[in-house]
């Protein structure tokens, strides 16, 4: 066989192994959700934020990809990447996937002399997951919003992010 041939061969029998893994990696089926959150703060104090989340049953988190949430600071404009990584480890598989997300939570300083008003704030949460039954896996990429009532008093909505099953 010539060596081009030969690689080609090669190559295709790994492309042909990579199918046959027991979980493939498949584009996003958009089954991400994100329920806007509102924050109250006080002009030179720190709003706390929060992101809950809820994954559908048989969709667990993927620890060996990189999942974030992430938005640009309405004050600073500089970029807020907020690591997901912890949670309720799933017992066929500890070291590898979450079967449930601990929430995040945030302190986020509002600067001296912030006019009163309400901050439209987009984000983007990207995450790693898995579909237990169905063997895929795949990476959500869902878009955001919440809002920060500057000078303004009232009770903390969190940000919820939901997860579903990927439809067969």
């Amino acid at each position: 066989m010539k060596p081009i041939v030969l690689g080609l061969v090669v190559l295709s029998s790994l492309i042909l192994v990579a199918f046959c893994v027991q979980a493939v990696a498949l584009a996003a089926p958009n089954t991400g959700n994100i329920s806007s959150g509102v924050f109250y703060a006080a002009s030179s104090r720190a709003a706390t934020l929060r992101f809950e989340f809820k994954l559908a049953q048989n969709v667990l988190f993927n620890r060996a990809g990189s999942s974030e949430i992430s938005f640009i600071n309405p004050f600073t404009g500089k970029d807020v990447a907020l690591e997901i990584s912890k949670g309720e480890p799933y017992p066929s598989d500890p070291a590898d996937y979450l079967q449930r997300l601990d929430a995040i939570s945030l302190k986020l300083e509002i600067p001296k002399g912030t006019k009163a008003g309400v901050y439209d704030v987009k984000l983007i949460a990207d995450v790693f997951l898995c579909e237990a039954v169905l063997k895929v896996c795949y990476v959500e990429q869902t878009p955001g919003s919440f809002e920060l009532r500057v000078a303004q008093t009232g009770r903390d909505t969190p940000v919820k992010l939901e997860y579903m099953r990927p439809q067969r």
